[in-house]
């Protein structure tokens, strides 16, 4: 139904969760080519301040900072055709969920990391 319940503080509320969100609508980018943050940010601060799991401009691709933030917020993440390119390791955390468009359609790109997803979980439906 799209609400969870919350317990904060011995009270119950709701919170409406967004369940699923394609990752372009995020600003992920999936033209093939490296996006690193330095395109978009001119210091360290100002990319942590949207990005705060990122520890450098030039380690981190733009999808990088996007999707580690993005797990917070969404369950399912969908990438649409296009080849997106990570810097870093891909670590789905459990009860978390990507999809794509389907083979030869969505690539995964790794530029610098030897290990390009890794799923946390006891269920792997790939």
């Amino acid at each position: 139904n799209g609400y969870n319940i919350i317990k904060k503080d011995n009270n119950l509320s709701l919170k409406l969760i967004e369940e699923k969100i394609n990752f372009k609508q995020l600003g992920g980018v999936g033209d093939g080519k490296n996006h690193l943050l330095s395109e978009y940010f001119n210091d360290l601060e100002s990319a942590k301040a949207i990005y705060p799991n990122v520890t450098s401009l030039t380690d981190f691709t733009i999808n990088d900072a996007i999707l580690s933030t993005a797990f917070n917020e969404f369950k399912y993440i969908y990438f649409s055709s296009g080849v997106y390119c990570f810097a870093q390791s891909i670590s789905i955390p459990e009860n978390k969920y990507v999809y794509g468009e389907g083979v030869k359609q969505t690539y995964i790109k790794q530029i610098k990391s030897s290990q390009a997803i890794t799923i946390n979980g006891s269920y792997v439906n790939l």
